[in-house]
């Protein structure tokens, strides 16, 4: 026989269980939201994806219209290899990755592409670090494979459950800096 204590416990069980089937909507501060609208979530992205189109679009019109308007510019070897490319910012020109992460700080034009030429492809076979996604921590990792919009990485931890051959990561997915994190 049960006694009222074990029926209630039964009960509260049975209705926490029920509780948790029938969630319809997510509630933050008595607003109804979209799970999927939050940093990071596929409307996030996608949105970021828009700007860097539009922004790309409107860059290759100016510099059509004003050919002395400074733009960025892609810088290969003499074999015709692609080093990555230099960019100008407000504090001089940036020398970036052929996937986009800046290698130094900013500097004239001709350093820039020095820099390239010196660490363009060299910068590959170091360690890189990576944050994927929603996950907060950085992790070392390899580039296996790198074109304008990807990555394909192998992560360091021999521990790692990956593919022999890495696993590729689109660049609005993918958090790469050459230098480990500050902690």
């Amino acid at each position: 026989m049960t006694g009222p204590r074990d029926a209630a416990s039964f009960v509260a069980g049975r209705v926490a269980e029920g509780a948790t089937q029938r969630i319809r909507d997510v509630w933050v501060l008595g607003r109804r939201v979209d799970p999927r609208a939050y940093a990071g979530g596929e409307a996030e992205r996608e949105g970021v994806r828009r700007q860097r189109d539009s922004a790309e679009k409107i860059v290759k019109a100016i510099g059509e219209s004003l050919p002395a308007f400074p733009a960025p510019h892609e810088v290969r070897r003499d074999d015709g290899e692609p080093l990555g490319r230099v960019v100008p910012t407000a504090g001089g020109w940036q020398a970036v990755t052929i996937f986009g992460v800046p290698l130094g700080g900013p500097a004239g034009r001709d350093d820039a592409v020095r820099i390239l030429h010196d660490r363009g492809l060299a910068c590959l076979a170091e360690p890189w670090w990576a944050r994927v996604g929603d996950d907060a921590a950085w992790r070392e990792a390899r580039i296996v494979e790198a074109a304008p919009d990807r990555v394909r990485l192998r992560w360091s931890d021999p521990l790692a459950d990956q593919p022999p051959s890495g696993e590729w990561f689109g660049l609005d997915d993918v958090d790469l800096s050459p230098d480990p994190p500050a902690c």
